[in-house]
């Protein structure tokens, strides 16, 4: 059903785009509850493919689909996802900058609100960073 879907936005080339969604599921508890059980390598070099893939897709989005906004753009939203997990993934990443990146994309609204107590957004984006940050071993260990 999955690789129907991305076959009908993308064409056939698109179908692969479901081998690749996984690498997005490493957070416990968010829909998800098994993490992918890969190696920070593993996600990289995924994440890596996933962006490659995504370019080639760019030349085969499908018109025939109602999507809204449109295929494209949702291509446009996967491909900023995998560049974002190829970052946390790489060596001696800049988790500061990219919690700020994170949260600038996705939870940005929360800064033009007034005071909240809702403690999900921040929660959620330490939990993503985090995960990289702190990849096999105990959350706040700095060895």
């Amino acid at each position: 059903m999955a690789k129907a879907f991305y076959r009908n936005l993308f064409g056939s080339v698109g179908e692969s785009i479901v081998d690749y969604l996984p690498i997005f599921e490493v957070i416990p508890d968010w829909g998800n509850y098994s993490a992918p059980g890969l190696s920070k390598e593993e996600i990289q070099k995924k994440a890596k493919a996933f962006i490659d893939l995504l370019e080639t897709c760019r030349e085969s989005v499908s018109g025939n689909t109602a999507f809204f906004p449109s295929p494209d753009r949702y291509r446009e939203e996967l491909l900023w996802y995998a560049r974002l997990f190829a970052e946390l993934s790489r060596p001696r990443a800049d988790y500061d900058e990219l919690y700020a990146r994170y949260w600038n994309r996705v939870y940005r609204i929360y800064d033009a609100l007034p005071e909240h107590v809702d403690p999900r957004p921040v929660n959620a984006s330490r939990n993503i960073i985090d995960y990289f940050r702190f990849f096999g071993k105990k959350k706040g260990c700095t060895e």
